[in-house]
């Protein structure tokens, strides 16, 4: 299906790019690993792109390449692989676009005043690719990608904790501007000096809280995935939370220095996951929020997308292999009958 080197950059790029994503990619089955470090690979790509000095022109000349996937003329020679996946596992041109405007907010330096305003950027940047991942794994129905893109908004929000302090020397700032000025903070004269305070602390454990909460609506999507999915879907999402978690033992203070989890810290996320209990009442507002940050990509999709698919008993590995020795056991027999029988004639 994908010719060697090809798939070989895609890999690289995925684990030089995000070693957290690349552990995590590890745990998905083999079928799984090559299309998901296609995407990434894309959006890997287009990141730079857009941040490294491309600005506008790079945002169109992704668009282009974008819309180009499935014309007549054909996707541009690097574009091949990820127009190959995108058709096979049925994922929209419309979802990565979104993800291509959320970078084009970026090259604008947008800033977003509300917490839905933060939640609306990270459905593009990060809650777009969680639909296109959920889709490339089998899931769909509305409830399961509302889920992927919750849980795609609470990492785009805990990246936004971790990178204050990196974000703000870049003349950036991504906390919701209310939450400042209610603190007493002017955000243009803060950028100019930026500093850690008990506000800024109050802040980042806030929007922490959010995070948290969306990765609990994430995990309510988790039954949509396939039993072999499921694992390394749950590693990502735990190393990701993980961040927030050593944010906390660091006094939210995150312009100190950029806040990483050693490889220690990653197994005990993965094997001990600090938990958090939300009632249904807590998760209710985070879940509108999501639907309406991501009403313009779930209804971009086809019908049948959205549409959720009957409940039907999986079977796990051991069953399967089983179910399998029998029906080849059962057709040697025939295949022995019939030519005993052919014998005897």
């Amino acid at each position: 299906m994908y010719s060697s080197a090809d798939i070989e950059r895609c890999r690289a790029s995925l684990k030089g790019g995000s070693r957290s994503f690349h552990l995590a990619s590890l745990m998905l089955p083999h079928r799984m690993r090559e299309p998901s470090a296609v995407l990434y690979a894309f959006c890997r790509e287009a990141d730079d792109l857009v941040d490294e000095g491309g600005g506008h022109h790079a945002v169109r000349v992704l668009l282009n390449r974008l819309s180009n996937l499935h014309s007549t003329k054909g996707p541009a020679p690097q574009d091949a692989l990820l127009a190959e996946v995108m058709t096979q596992y049925e994922v929209p041109t419309s979802v990565l676009e979104a993800l291509v405007d959320g970078f084009a907010w970026d090259a604008e330096g947008r800033r977003y005043r509300t917490l839905d305003d933060l939640f609306a950027y990270g459905m593009r940047v990060a809650g777009a690719v969680g639909v296109a991942m959920a889709l490339i794994m089998g899931a769909r129905g509305r409830k399961a990608l509302l889920a992927a893109s919750s849980l795609g908004i609470a990492m785009q929000l805990t990246n936004i904790c971790r990178d204050v302090g990196e974000d703000a020397r870049l003349g950036r700032i991504y906390l919701p501007i209310e939450w400042m000025e209610a603190a007493g903070i002017n955000v243009d004269t803060w950028l100019l000096d930026p500093n850690f305070s008990p506000q800024m602390g109050e802040m980042i454990a806030r929007l922490l809280q959010v995070a948290d909460q969306c990765y609990a609506i994430g995990d309510e999507g988790m039954s949509a995935l396939p039993k072999s999915c499921r694992r390394g879907i749950r590693a990502a999402r735990r190393l990701y939370a993980g961040i927030g978690h050593r944010l906390r033992k660091q006094g939210f203070n995150s312009l100190a220095g950029r806040t990483v989890v050693n490889p220690i810290g990653k197994i005990a996320c993965l094997l001990n996951p600090e938990l958090h209990y939300f009632t249904r009442n807590d998760l209710e507002p985070w879940m509108r929020a999501t639907e309406r940050a991501a009403a313009f990509v779930i209804e971009s999709l086809p019908a049948h997308l959205l549409a959720t698919p009957p409940v039907t008993p999986e079977i796990d590995g051991h069953a399967a292999w089983a179910i399998d020795l029998f029906y080849r056991l059962d057709q040697r027999a025939l295949d022995i009958r019939s030519d005993r029988d052919g014998d005897l004639a």
